[in-house]
Protein backbone atom coordinates (compact mmCIF):
# COMPACT_ATOMS: atom_id res chain seq x y z
CA UNK A 1 0.00 0.00 0.00
CA UNK A 2 1.50 3.26 -0.74
CA UNK A 3 0.93 6.32 1.54
CA UNK A 4 -1.93 7.65 -0.41
CA UNK A 5 -3.83 4.52 0.82
CA UNK A 6 -2.50 4.33 3.92
CA UNK A 7 -3.40 7.83 4.81
CA UNK A 8 -6.87 7.63 3.40
CA UNK A 9 -7.73 4.40 4.81
CA UNK A 10 -6.68 5.75 8.12
CA UNK A 11 -8.82 9.17 7.79
CA UNK A 12 -11.32 6.93 6.70
CA UNK A 13 -11.38 4.56 10.20
CA UNK A 14 -11.33 8.05 12.00
CA UNK A 15 -14.57 9.18 10.29
CA UNK A 16 -16.45 5.62 10.77
CA UNK A 17 -15.69 5.48 14.37
CA UNK A 18 -16.76 8.91 14.91
CA UNK A 19 -20.07 8.26 12.93
CA UNK A 20 -20.78 5.18 14.75
CA UNK A 21 -20.75 6.40 18.61
CA UNK A 22 -23.70 6.95 19.95
CA UNK A 23 -24.88 10.26 19.89
CA UNK A 24 -23.92 12.52 20.06
CA UNK A 25 -21.16 11.40 17.33
CA UNK A 26 -18.40 13.49 17.25
CA UNK A 27 -18.38 15.76 13.86
CA UNK A 28 -16.01 14.84 11.15
CA UNK A 29 -14.52 17.78 9.01
CA UNK A 30 -11.94 16.76 6.13
CA UNK A 31 -9.78 19.39 3.70
CA UNK A 32 -7.84 17.95 1.07
CA UNK A 33 -5.41 20.17 -1.04
CA UNK A 34 -3.64 18.16 -3.67
CA UNK A 35 -0.72 20.57 -4.94
CA UNK A 36 0.20 19.34 -8.66
CA UNK A 37 4.14 19.06 -9.12
CA UNK A 38 4.12 21.32 -5.35
CA UNK A 39 8.02 20.28 -5.07
CA UNK A 40 8.88 21.41 -8.26
CA UNK A 41 7.34 24.89 -8.26
CA UNK A 42 8.94 26.16 -4.93
CA UNK A 43 10.47 29.38 -6.33
CA UNK A 44 13.99 30.16 -4.97
CA UNK A 45 14.17 33.91 -4.53
CA UNK A 46 10.78 34.12 -2.29
CA UNK A 47 11.90 30.54 -0.19
CA UNK A 48 15.40 32.28 0.55
CA UNK A 49 13.84 36.12 1.36
CA UNK A 50 11.56 33.93 3.18
CA UNK A 51 13.88 32.29 5.33
CA UNK A 52 16.10 35.44 5.34
CA UNK A 53 13.46 36.96 7.22
CA UNK A 54 13.43 34.04 10.27
CA UNK A 55 14.67 34.49 13.27
CA UNK A 56 16.77 31.12 12.76
CA UNK A 57 20.36 31.10 14.29
CA UNK A 58 22.71 32.83 11.33
CA UNK A 59 24.76 29.52 10.58
CA UNK A 60 21.92 27.59 10.18
CA UNK A 61 20.47 30.35 7.85
CA UNK A 62 23.39 30.75 5.67
CA UNK A 63 23.42 26.76 5.23
CA UNK A 64 20.12 26.94 4.21
CA UNK A 65 20.68 29.50 1.97
CA UNK A 66 23.57 28.09 0.38
CA UNK A 67 22.00 24.61 -0.13
CA UNK A 68 19.53 26.25 -2.04
CA UNK A 69 21.68 28.77 -4.42
CA UNK A 70 23.64 27.86 -7.45
CA UNK A 71 22.32 24.19 -7.42
CA UNK A 72 22.76 22.19 -10.87
CA UNK A 73 22.13 19.02 -12.08
CA UNK A 74 22.84 16.40 -14.79
CA UNK A 75 20.69 13.54 -16.05
CA UNK A 76 22.37 10.06 -16.91
CA UNK A 77 20.74 8.07 -19.12
CA UNK A 78 21.54 5.04 -21.29
CA UNK A 79 25.36 5.72 -20.51
CA UNK A 80 25.14 9.13 -21.64
CA UNK A 81 25.34 12.48 -18.90
CA UNK A 82 23.58 15.52 -19.86
CA UNK A 83 25.22 18.76 -20.04
CA UNK A 84 24.72 20.67 -16.37
CA UNK A 85 21.83 23.05 -15.79
CA UNK A 86 21.28 25.45 -12.98
CA UNK A 87 18.14 24.66 -10.69
CA UNK A 88 16.47 27.99 -11.27
CA UNK A 89 13.24 26.77 -8.87
CA UNK A 90 11.77 23.55 -6.80
CA UNK A 91 13.52 21.48 -4.06
CA UNK A 92 14.69 18.40 -4.44
CA UNK A 93 12.08 14.94 -5.04
CA UNK A 94 13.37 12.59 -2.18
CA UNK A 95 15.59 15.39 -0.61
CA UNK A 96 15.98 15.41 3.22
CA UNK A 97 15.12 18.87 3.61
CA UNK A 98 12.45 18.88 0.83
CA UNK A 99 8.97 18.54 2.77
CA UNK A 100 10.97 20.63 5.32
CA UNK A 101 11.39 23.40 3.00
CA UNK A 102 8.07 23.00 1.06
CA UNK A 103 5.98 23.28 4.07
CA UNK A 104 8.21 26.34 5.18
CA UNK A 105 7.40 27.89 1.47
CA UNK A 106 3.34 27.63 1.66
CA UNK A 107 3.05 28.13 5.56
CA UNK A 108 1.88 31.14 4.75
CA UNK A 109 -1.23 30.48 2.79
Amino acid sequence: MDTHTTALTVINAQIVRGLNQKPPCERSILVALDLSKAFDTVNHTTLLQDIEKTTLPPGLKGWTMNYLNGRQSSVLFRGATSKLRRIKQGVSQGGVLSPLLFNFYISKL
